[in-house]
């Protein structure tokens, strides 16, 4: 075992080593570009993205004015921001992402606490960001799958490069 420690090893098996290496972390790096390529085919362009609007009801009208049907799913009626109580705001920002305004569409420091959480623990919280869930309930389905939750992230920064936190914010409460 002595002598096994003592021997040298040939000079070019370091470069030979780091090249392996190199070329692992590449190879990797590749894979990881091209996943997300394949991944993004199917996402909405950003065109649909600059466009997101709640659904609305449709009202049919009389020639005189008057309200003939409404057709809707939702019966929504659009708040701006600045009509919601400041109070509401917090209290929402406080439970669902509490770093709303300081990350870019994607919370790294909750994702790890989640994993964390989920490792050593029975409980199951959740580590979307608002502006995740807006992409999800905008674009996406509900199914639990880790193809869903990459494309609810790429979805997230795109969002986050196309509006500005308030108006996401209004998005999402509305």
């Amino acid at each position: 075992m002595k002598n096994l420690l003592n021997t040298t090893l040939p000079k070019y098996t370091g470069r030979i080593s780091v090249l392996l290496v190199t070329g692992l972390i590449l190879f990797l790096a590749g894979a990881g570009v091209w996943q997300l390529q394949e991944l993004s085919k199917d996402l909405p362009s950003l065109s649909v993205i600059r466009s997101i609007e709640p659904p609305r009801k449709t009202v049919v009208y009389s020639a005189t004015g008057d309200t003939i049907k409404e057709f809707y799913r939702e019966k929504r009626t659009i708040v701006p921001l600045s009509k919601i109580p400041t109070r509401l705001q917090q209290a929402f920002l406080a439970i669902e992402d509490k770093r709303f305004y300081s990350h870019y569409g994607v919370d790294p420091i909750r994702i790890i606490k989640t994993v964390w959480v989920n490792l050593t623990t029975n409980t199951r919280p959740g580590a979307s960001t608002i502006t995740q869930q807006l992409a999800k309930n905008v674009f996406l389905d509900n199914e639990k799958t880790y193809t869903r939750k990459i494309k609810e992230v790429i979805l997230a920064i795109q969002i986050e490069q196309t509006y500005s936190k308030d108006e996401i914010l209004e998005m999402y409460l509305n």
